[in-house]
């Protein structure tokens, strides 16, 4: 299954995969601000119509400047407040890699 989503400042697209006990959300595309935001709504989404608990997202082919610090604090507590009115609960992760890990 696939969708598309788009925004104001940019256009994100999405890969929808079911696996047994979560889904997975592989973006592509152009960040744009609420990005985050729009990403999670519509894995809590996908989530709640295949039935399951938990969604993966993997945002690595969005393209853009990453995030502050601040601004993914506060993205987070928007996405906590999205979630708290979902029922039953949907974990989500994120999979964001801002640059190659750094082994001393």
């Amino acid at each position: 299954m696939t969708g598309q989503g788009e925004g104001s400042a940019g256009n994100i697209r999405f890969e929808l995969r079911e696996h047994p006990e979560h889904v997975e959300l592989v973006c592509t595309g152009a960040c744009f601000p609420g990005a985050q935001l729009y990403v999670a709504k519509e894995a809590f989404v996908a989530a709640s119509r295949a039935g399951r608990v938990a969604a993966l997202v993997d945002v690595r082919g969005i393209a853009g400047p990453a995030p502050s610090m601040s601004e993914r604090y506060d993205q987070a507590v928007k996405v906590a407040q999205l979630q708290s009115g979902i029922a039953p609960r949907i974990r989500l992760a994120l999979e964001w890699l801002l640059a190659k890990p750094k082994i001393p």
